[in-house]
This record gives structure tokens, C-alpha cells and sequence, in this order.
């Protein structure tokens, strides 16, 4: 039998685990792995799934028993393939890999009648069993170990190695137990420490207990927290019910009185709001007769107590309107930012518009660019004429074009004529055609008559504060109408004169107010109230 696959679920330190294995004849397979990493848990896994699960198997040390299962896939010496399963059971039931119930002879094929005893004796070797046949050997002093022994390397040295460690052990631990000695100290405090740890640890069963009862006693207390709410809930109605008792005593009198005078007037349903809105009119309006009755005693108090002075009384006039100055004073105060905003406003628009003119004046200078009207309007003029002349100018290269194309092709025409018999026709024709001025002195006065309109606009030009820009600017502008730079002046000079007009006022009436409370103050020294 070769075993392809072993899987450990819930046994020893294996939680759900599937170690896989090379079944090819002749190959051994080798698990290298630290110490404590379950080598020889899987060891006797191999056992317990051949053999059976021992009822107090030590592999339980992690998990509870009732999950313990193992799982193999082996192949048999005659080739075929079987999966099976184990579990720790009652019986250790071997099931097939449908979960079904298998025959013992199932395994009775596999083992050959090998017993567990044997099995472990021939193929099962660890660390325990190995340090045991060491000693066996060395206490039998038969010629089976002496010939072990001197095979690893001689009986004489083996003897003397074995006589240096018994004294080494016996120098440590002697056979008598010794309090002083450091080994039986070690092995007291090793005993006391194992018997507290098995005292402390908790096994898996005892923690399940446990846990069980403590689910028992959380559900035993949501049942009671349960009971408590309803009777909370109960204790809430009976309250109601005793708050609510005395008005239905009230309401069973009224209804027998009702009953004993049947000739009452019935009142209406909306009575008792009326009655209601009544009482609280009649509270709200005693109460102000109250606070006015109060603020009566107080003014009638505080009138005995004042002392009327004459001079005061004479002023009156004057302080009021003092008091009606310093009314607008704090009004032109708080309407300052708004002015202030509104002015900043009309600056930032002056502004963009002088950057769209191409001049860097500051908008308190804007006045300088605000030529005569005369000046202006030799401006457009100017541009009128100079916009005229550069069409021209740029129209003339094409039209003189076409007069020499027609030119030659008259001349064309002249050459397929016959000779001429009337030459003072064609004189005529040639002196009309002249009568306009000569095509070449024409256009030469033409450009003359654009440079000449040139510099008069760049002569002009020169005259606006600010510019820097040449003619093509100019050109390409589209500046606001005289009228609306007008405006936007008188605008800039009403606002600069409106806040200008209401510092000053605000200043006066600072300085009017504090005469007036300097006056007040010497006029109060005598104690008099004004």
C-alpha cells in the first residue's frame, strides 16, 4: 500500500490540513520540518487511521473530539486506488469516499493481519523509542551491543564516555534527593509549575461547558430584560391610568350631575378654547397693567426727583437739533462704505476703458484726454479722410491692374484694325480719355495726399495725453461718443465731490457732537438732569 494523500481535520495541531505524497514505486518521501511543527502527529495519524482512535487519545489536546477526522488515498499492490475516512466515534466507523459505512475486511486486505504492535515495532521509529532501545542495549552488556558499540566507534570509549556522564549526572543529581542541589530546585519549581498549569489550563470540553452555560445564562437574561420591558410597559399603562383616574372621577360627576339636572344649559364644544383664549387675554393684559402701573410709579419717583433747570429747558431747541445732527452725522458715517464702494466702482470702470483707449493715465487725470470739440471733430475728420485714402491705396495696385489689362487689350484690338484714315478722331478719343488727368500723376498725387494725411493724424495723435499706440490702433478702436465721456466725468467729479462733501460733514458732526456732549456734561455738574 502507498499512501498519495493523508488529510488531518481537527486532530492534534492540524486544523483542516492535506499533506500530499509522491506514490511512485522506489521513491521515499522525506517531511523536514522544525520541532513541534506535528512530524509526530502525523505519525500517529498513519496508526490511528490503519488501527482505529483511541478513545483518550493525547490528539485532542486542541480540538474537541467530535470533530476528529482522518482521510487517506492510498493505492494497493494491485494498482488500484481507494479513498476512506475515519472518525473518532463510537466503534471508529471507516467510511468510503461517498461518506458510506465500509467493511473491515476492507482493511483486513490492506494490512495483511499486521497488528498495530507490529507495525509500529517494524516501520514506526521516534525519538522516544529510539533514546529506549540506546539504553536497552546499553544495559545488556550482550555481545549485540558491544558489537553496536564498537561499530560507532569502540566499547572502550562508549564505556569511558558512559562512566563520565554517570558521574556528571551524579555530581548534578545525586540518587538521594538533595534540597540543595540545583537540579532538584529546577525539577520542584518544574513539578509546582506543571501542577499550576494543569490547574489553570482549561480544556476544550470543560470551555464548551462553559461556553454552553453562558449562552444558557445570556438567553435566561434576555428573557428577564424581556419580562422587564413588558412590565415597564405595564407599569406605564397603570400610570396613565392612575393619572387619568381623578378627571374620569370628575367626568362621571359632571355626568351625573348633568343627570340630575337635565333643564341645564348644554354648553357648546368650543366653549371650554374660548374660555381658554379668554383667561390667557385676561392674564396677558393684567400682567401689562401691572408693568404699566410699575413703569408709572417709576416715572412719577423719578420725576419728583428731578430738578428742572430753566436754562435746559430754554436749549431745548438747541439740543434736539444737536441731537438731530448727530443722527445724520452717525447716517453719513454708516453710509460711507457705501460711497466708498460705489466710488471704487466708477474708478475701475474709467479705468477699463482707458486701457481699451491704450493710455496708462490714472482715472483722476481721465479729464486731460477729453479733447476741445473743434479738435474732435478735425479727428474724425482726419479719420475719415485717412480711411478713405487707405482704401484707395490699397485698391489702386488692383485698378491700375485692370487699366493695363484693358490697355493691352485695346492695343490687341488696334492691331487687328485696318490703318487709321481719320487720325484727329483718335486724337479725340486720347484727349477725353486725358481730360480727367493723367492716370500716373493722379495716383502719384494720390499717395502724396495720403502721406500728407498721415502726418497730420500722427501730428494729432501726439497731442492725446497717454497714448502710445499709432495710427492702426486708432483705427482698429471703437472709442465712446464725446457725450458718454462727459458723463462718466461728471460722474467721477459728483462722487469725488460727494465723498469729499461727506467727509466734512462727518467730520463736523463728529466735532458738533462732542461740543455738545462737553456742553452737557458742564451743564449737569450741579446735579440737574436735562
Amino acid at each position: 500500500m502507498r499512501i498519495k494523500s493523508l488529510a488531518l481535520t481537527r486532530y492534534g495541531n492540524y486544523d483542516d490540513s492535506v499533506i500530499h505524497f509522491d506514490d511512485s514505486p522506489g521513491v521515499v518521501n522525506i517531511l523536514w520540518a522544525p520541532n513541534g511543527a506535528g512530524k509526530s502527529v502525523l505519525r500517529n495519524a498513519v496508526t490511528d487511521l490503519l488501527y482505529g482512535i483511541h478513545n483518550q487519545t493525547p490528539m485532542g489536546f486542541r480540538y474537541e473530539y467530535k470533530d476528529m477526522r482522518l482521510t487517506a488515498d492510498v493505492v494497493r499492490s494491485d494498482g488500484t486506488q481507494h479513498l476512506f475516512s475515519r472518525r473518532k466515534t463510537r466503534g471508529n466507523v471507516i467510511t468510503g469516499g461517498d461518506g458510506a459505512p465500509l467493511d473491515q475486511a476492507f482493511l483486513h486486505g490492506i494490512l495483511g493481519g499486521r497488528d498495530r504492535a507490529l507495525l509500529e515495532r517494524l516501520f514506526v521509529l521516534d525519538t522516544e523509542s529510539l533514546r529506549a532501545g540506546g539504553a536497552a542495549l546499553l544495559e545488556s552488556g550482550g555481545d549485540v551491543g558491544s558489537a553496536l558499540l564498537a561499530a560507532a566507534g569502540g566499547i572502550r570509549e562508549a564505556r569511558a564516555l558512559k562512566q563520565r556522564l554517570e558521574q556528571q549526572r551524579d555530581e548534578i543529581a545525586p540518587a538521594r534527593t538533595t534540597a540543595s542541589r540545583r537540579f532538584y530546585q529546577a525539577r520542584e519549581r518544574f513539578q509546582d509549575a506543571s501542577k499550576q498549569a494543569r490547574s489553570d489550563s482549561l480544556r476544550p470540553d470543560e470551555w464548551h461547558r462553559q461556553q454552553r452555560e453562558l449562552e444558557k445564562h445570556e438567553a435566561e437574561r434576555e428573557k428577564q430584560n424581556q419580562a422587564a420591558d413588558a412590565a415597564s410597559i405595564e407599569i406605564a399603562r397603570l400610570e396613565r391610568i392612575r393619572r387619568v383616574r381623578p378627571w374620569l372621577a370628575q367626568l362621571d360627576e359632571a355626568n351625573t350631575w348633568l343627570d340630575r339636572h337635565p333643564t341645564s344649559v348644554r354648553l357648546s364644544a368650543g366653549l371650554r378654547q374660548v374660555l381658554d383664549t379668554a383667561r390667557l387675554e385676561y392674564a396677558t393684559r393684567e400682567a401689562t397693567e401691572r408693568r404699566t402701573r410699575e413703569t408709572l410709579e417709576r416715572a412719577e419717583q423719578s420725576a419728583d426727583d428731578v430738578l428742572v433747570d430753566d436754562m435746559l429747558l430754554a436749549r431745548a431747541e438747541e439740543i434736539e437739533a444737536l441731537v438731530h445732527e448727530a443722527g445724520a452725522a452717525r447716517k453719513a458715517r454708516d453710509d460711507l462704505p457705501g460711497v466708498r464702494v460705489q466710488y471704487e466702482h466708477r474708478l475701475s470702470r474709467i479705468r477699463e476703458l482707458l486701457r481699451q483707449l491704450g493710455t496708462d493715465l490714472p482715472p483722476e487725470q481721465a479729464h486731460q484726454l477729453l479733447p476741445a470739440r473743434p479738435l474732435l471733430v478735425r479727428t474724425q475728420q482726419r479719420i475719415k479722410e485717412h480711411t478713405e485714402l487707405s482704401v484707395s491705396l490699397h485698391s489702386a495696385p488692383s485698378v491700375i491692374t485692370a487699366r493695363e489689362n484693358e490697355l493691352r487689350a485695346l492695343d490687341l484690338e488696334l492691331t487687328t484694325l485696318p490703318a487709321a484714315r481719320d487720325v484727329l478722331a483718335l486724337e479725340t478719343i486720347a484727349a477725353a480719355i486725358r481730360s480727367g488727368g493723367e492716370p500716373a500723376k493722379i495716383l502719384s498725387d494720390t499717395r502724396q495726399a495720403q502721406l500728407t494725411a498721415e502726418g497730420a493724424l500722427a501730428a494729432a495723435l501726439a497731442h492725446v495725453p497717454g497714448w502710445t499706440s499709432g495710427p492702426e490702433a486708432l483705427m482698429a478702436l471703437r472709442p465712446p461718443m464725446i457725450d458718454q465721456w462727459h458723463r462718466l466725468n461728471d460722474d467721477l467729479v459728483r462722487t469725488s465731490g460727494e465723498e469729499s462733501l461727506a467727509r466734512d460733514r462727518l467730520s463736523d458732526e463728529t466735532a458738533n457732537l462732542e461740543q455738545a456732549r462737553l456742553d452737557l456734561a458742564a451743564m449737569s455738574r450741579d446735579g440737574t438732569i436735562p
